[in-house]
């Protein structure tokens, strides 16, 4: 919340305090110290009313950052996510790697399976792994995303 009013109200509060040595005659005859007091009340309270403006915009200032760190992750993992390589990204999966998610697609375990092709492709910006092998009777060609491991393609026949 603004506080637009403090800075006049400070400069009033000023005002009457600078004026004379702050006692009056009331209609009694008795001298009191009413202006000086009232004005030490009113910049009491437009001290708090700083504070707690200043506090206003720490916390505003906290949400903001943890808004632009949400964001950030949020893009991180929509880029993460894609199957589009990202400019310098190295996070992108190795061989042996790619091999592991065709034979877990397919249901073949590693001593299972005698691999012919498993190598790095790129087009139209995106790479991905060609996996060939084969398991018993059946042989297996998979396109695995190089950075998520997901299936692109996947082609089963039985062997010859």
């Amino acid at each position: 919340m603004k506080k637009t009013w403090a800075i006049p109200v400070l400069a009033l509060a000023l005002f009457l305090a600078s004026c004379g040595n702050g006692r009056i005659a009331d209609t009694d005859g008795i001298i009191g110290n009413e202006p000086a007091e009232k004005a030490e009340d009113i910049m009491d309270d437009i001290k708090d009313d700083v504070k707690d403006g200043m506090d206003d915009v720490k916390d505003d200032v906290k949400d903001g950052m943890d808004d632009v760190k949400d964001d950030a992750k949020d893009a991180a993992d929509k880029v993460m996510g894609s199957s589009i390589v990202p400019a310098g990204a190295s996070l992108r999966l190795n061989t042996e790697q790619a091999k592991l998610a065709a034979l877990s697609d397919a249901g073949v375990s590693a001593k299972q399976a005698t691999f012919y092709e498993s190598y790095l492709h790129s087009k139209g910006g995106r790479e991905y792994y060609d996996i060939v092998f084969s398991s018993g009777s059946s042989e297996y060609a998979y396109e695995i995303d190089a950075y998520t491991g997901a299936v692109l393609n996947r082609g089963e026949a039985s062997a010859r």
